[in-house]
């Protein structure tokens, strides 16, 4: 009699278990809220052109780069459907792949 609980017990452990991975991969996938960015040097924005363009304008950005009459010395960026204002390295990393978001345009001011 013990030995027919076991595979009784084992299948039941199994399916428990096949339940739980498949409960934590559906709630994870479904309930999923887009964290916010918690860096304090980051200038959080709304996306809208309207905020684009005035933050181009407010930190001297350009799409297109500064050629040999300029360095960049930060960035703006969209992660997590924020605009944000970071540094020129953490606008590297973004753009390496090294981090999420999208580069959007260099900028001359200061993060």
């Amino acid at each position: 009699m013990i030995i027919a609980r076991r595979p009784l017990a084992l299948t039941v452990a199994k399916v428990v278990a096949l339940g739980v991975v498949l409960l934590v991969l559906v709630s994870g996938l479904v309930t999923k809220a887009p964290a916010r960015t918690q860096d304090p040097a980051a200038l959080l924005l709304d996306l809208g052109a309207k905020d684009l363009r005035a933050a181009m304008a407010e930190h001297d950005c350009t799409t297109t780069g500064f050629g040999d009459r300029a360095t960049p010395r930060s960035a703006l960026i969209r992660h997590q459907g924020r605009l944000q204002h970071v540094s020129f390295e953490r606008a590297w990393s973004v753009f390496t792949g090294e981090q999420p978001g999208v580069l959007l345009a260099v900028c001359l001011s200061e993060v």
